[in-house]
């Protein structure tokens, strides 16, 4: 079965290069369409969380579908395959960002002292391993080569240790979104310290789903899929985004940023 544990549904261009859904955002049936045609099993739809809040278009989404809070099947029509969503959040904290997979309830969060708005990066890997029992913590090694500040806080051995001792389970050692030099760097700290690594899309366009993603094989059930993924049992296919994804995803966050929405 095919895995993209990282994908966000933030916005869509059509071909006459504008927002063509609603907020930008397209809709679970296209969004699930296109997994299916793609023979994608499981697709995290990520959401990012500052200190202060939980994306609220996920609500709006189990709401709207009515099964559930964290983890939603949905089963496409037209005799395509099942697809399963569920919730993933993205953290952004005071040291590497932190992904969470499959959590049962909301993770309690605490603000940084040291980096204003900002999540504790310690309380929040210690309040998401209580989530859930299928719960996956993940660390997106990108985040040690794009952020200098982040780096000097958490160094390999630190992170290591943290591993050692069950704060997370894998680094998303290979991101279809980042550079190849950051992704070869990071793929070479999860083989050092013996690290599950798995590949992600981390896409923001349709096109960009499963674009790099993760294979599991004779698991029919979350808990079993969860324990394969924290053994490493799974084989990686990494592919990059397009030039087209990285450009148009690079011109929303400066315009974000220009806009104030965010800051740089």
């Amino acid at each position: 079965m095919i895995l993209d544990l990282h994908f966000h549904p933030s916005f869509f261009w059509g071909k006459k290069f504008h927002i063509t859904e609603p907020f930008g955002i397209p809709s679970l049936d296209k969004i699930v369409y296109k997994a299916s045609e793609k023979k994608i099993y499981i697709l995290a739809i990520t959401s990012c969380s500052d200190a202060f809040y939980r994306d609220k278009r996920w609500e709006n989404y189990t709401r709207e579908f009515g099964n559930g809070d964290q983890f939603l099947f949905y089963s496409t029509t037209r005799e395509r395959n099942d697809v399963a969503l569920c919730h993933g959040q993205e953290f952004k904290t005071d040291g590497p960002d932190v992904n969470v997979l499959f959590a049962e309830k909301i993770i309690p969060i605490k603000a940084s002292s040291k980096i204003h708005d900002k999540v504790d990066f310690e309380y929040l890997l210690n309040s998401a391993r209580d989530s859930g029992k299928n719960v996956i913590i993940a660390i997106p090694a990108k985040s040690f080569w794009t952020r200098e500040d982040r780096r000097n806080d958490l160094n390999e051995g630190k992170l290591r240790e943290l591993y050692e001792k069950g704060k997370f389970d894998c680094l998303e050692s290979y991101d279809a979104m980042a550079p190849w030099i950051i992704n070869k760097q990071s793929t070479k700290i999860a083989s050092n310290w013996d690290i599950p690594g798995i590949a992600v899309s981390d896409g923001h366009r349709l096109e960009d789903l499963g674009k790099s993603y993760i294979e599991i094989f004779d698991s029919d059930n979350l808990s079993d899929i969860a324990n394969k993924i924290k053994e490493g049992e799974f084989i990686r296919h990494e592919y990059p985004l397009s030039l087209t994804s990285k450009g148009l995803y690079t011109m929303r966050l400066a315009s974000s940023i220009a806009n104030r929405k965010i800051k740089s």
